[in-house]
C-alpha cells in the first residue's frame, strides 16, 4: 500500500477498529466524538458508478457496514469502548489493549490516508494489462483479480479482519498502449 513503510516509521499513532451493527456506524463516530473529540473516526466508503438519465456520476457507498476505525495519538484504555451502545466486538489484538498490528494496521492507515473514501481511479492499458496512474487502486494493483472497461470497475481482492474480501471500485479508463509505448 502507499507509502506503507515511510507511514510506519513516522506515524506513531493507535488505530483501532470497531464491528457494530450495520447502519450505526455515523451514530458510533458522533459517539466518539462527543466522548474525545481529539480522536479521528471514519468508516469505508467507495465511488460507486451511478447512470441517471443516460449521465455518469458517482455516489458514495458503505465499502465495508459495520466497521468503524479509529486513529489516536495516545493507546486507548480498554475501557474507553466498554458499553458502548452497538458495538459488537472489538478488532485487534488483546495483548496490545485491541490496537491493531500487522496486516489490519496497515489496511487502517490506508483508509485514513484516503480519508475513508476510496474514490475513483485513473489508468490505462499496456498490452492486455492495466496500469493505475493515480488512485488508491494504485496501491492495490497487485489485488486486482478482474477489469471491465466497458463499466469502468475492478475487482479488488482486499485483506481485512482475517478474511479476504472482494469488491468493485471504479476507474477512468484513459487510453490503451501498446507495449511500445505508442496509443490506440
Amino acid at each position: 500500500m502507499k507509502g506503507t513503510d515511510m507511514a510506519e516509521r513516522e506515524d506513531n499513532a493507535f488505530y483501532y477498529c470497531l464491528f457494530c451493527r450495520t447502519t450505526y456506524e455515523k451514530k458510533i463516530m458522533e459517539d466518539i466524538s462527543r466522548k474525545q473529540p481529539e480522536l479521528k473516526s471514519t468508516s469505508l466508503y467507495k465511488d460507486k458508478w451511478k447512470i441517471t438519465g443516460g449521465i455518469r456520476s458517482t455516489v458514495k457507498e458503505n465499502m465495508l457496514p459495520g466497521y468503524v476505525f479509529i486513529r489516536s495519538e495516545q493507546a486507548l484504555e480498554h475501557g474507553f469502548f466498554r458499553g458502548m451502545a452497538n458495538v459488537i466486538r472489538l478488532l485487534g489484538n488483546p495483548d496490545m489493549g485491541y490496537a491493531l498490528d500487522e496486516g489490519n494496521l496497515k489496511f487502517a492507515k490506508w483508509v485514513f490516508e484516503y480519508n475513508g473514501l476510496i474514490k475513483t481511479s485513473l489508468g490505462y492499458t499496456v498490452g492486455g494489462r492495466v496500469v493505475i496512474t493515480e488512485g488508491p487502486l494504485k496501491d492495490l494493483e497487485g489485488s486486482i483479480e478482474k477489469v471491465n472497461k466497458r463499466r469502468q470497475v475492478m475487482l479488488v481482492n482486499i485483506g481485512f479482519d482475517d478474511k479476504e474480501i472482494k469488491v468493485w471500485l471504479p476507474f477512468l479508463y484513459a487510453r490503451e498502449e501498446e507495449e511500445g509505448g505508442s496509443q490506440n
